[in-house]
């Protein structure tokens, strides 16, 4: 009876894993509709160059930094919209594997750009912006097999779960159309296009579906360029700084630390030094807002 049973049983496929060592021009664009259908249906293909893209740049993931830094990334965004001041400005983010570098061009600032750095070491995971964009679930199915962006046998990999927020909250479909190596003769998978589908609820609004759609071809290359993730004392005249709200290194804390570091708030005059489980100081307050006015992936 087993034997019979397994005669007939086809394992379901494996979830590929996609190259996370490229560079490309990533396009966004988003598609309102009426039902996921719909939503699926109403993308072009192919995506006609350049049409209704939103804040496309540049982006570089690398896996293969050194031990503990891994997972690196480097983005330049032309023109960066601020949803704060609504104004649209040249950016760089650079991810090194410990420090988060951002810079913005300032002809008055050192080296022509504004600097300011983050330490995050430790924070970074595959599963978090942007290496989730290009990652694919486990628990995902193949549902379609399609030519795509000049390639045949394109896997579609879908997902459906929950958003995240309150309970209740609408499910979100993701969508991957993954090249095989075949196809591209890459090391691995590439990614050619995302498509995240959710319903939209707003207070006082009709609900609606939406279709946040990446574009990974353009461009496309593997590998990295070596300056990419050179650390920014390397790049002649330009000075980093710590956010305004960074914590500093004191030396009051009583008793001594027995480890950590002993740190303290540079804006609260009465602040007296504490011990934390931190590396460097200026991982404190926590992660929160780690730019202004740099809006998210």
């Amino acid at each position: 009876m087993f034997l019979s049973l397994s005669l007939g049983y086809a394992p379901p496929p494996t979830t590929p894993q996609p190259l996370m060592q490229f560079c490309t021009n990533i396009s966004q664009f988003k598609v309102n509709c009426t039902s996921e259908a719909s939503c699926i249906a109403a993308v072009p293909n192919p995506i006609p160059p350049y049409a209704n893209f939103t804040d496309p740049y540049t982006l570089c993931l690398d896996d293969t930094g050194p031990p503990g830094h891994e997972l690196r990334y480097a983005r330049h965004d032309m023109a960066l919209m601020n949803p704060v001041t609504h104004t649209a400005s040249e950016l760089f983010d650079i991810f090194n594997g410990s420090h988060d570098f951002i810079m913005t061009p300032n002809k008055s600032a050192p080296g022509g750009y504004n600097c300011v750095q983050k330490y995050a070491a430790g924070q970074a995971q595959n599963t978090t912006m942007p290496w989730s964009m290009v990652g694919i679930d486990p628990a995902a199915t193949k549902s379609a097999t399609e030519s795509l962006d000049g390639f045949d046998g394109v896997e579609v990999w879908s997902q459906t779960k929950p958003m995240p927020g309150p309970p209740g909250a609408p499910n979100e479909t993701k969508i991957v159309h993954v090249a095989p190596t075949a196809a591209t003769g890459l090391d691995k998978p590439m990614v050619l296009r995302t498509s995240f589908i959710h319903e939209v609820r707003r207070m006082g609004q009709d609900k609606y579906w939406a279709n946040g759609i990446r574009e990974f071809s353009l461009n496309f290359k593997q590998g990295l360029p070596d300056h990419k993730f050179d650390p920014f004392v390397a790049v002649p005249g330009v000075v980093c700084h710590w956010p305004k709200n960074a914590w500093v290194d004191a030396d009051d804390c009583a008793p001594p630390c027995k480890s950590g570091r002993c740190c303290k708030d540079p804006n609260d005059p009465a602040a007296k030094g504490a011990c934390f489980g931190v590396d460097v100081c200026q991982q404190l307050p926590g992660p929160g807002a780690l730019f202004e006015g740099v809006s998210p992936w």
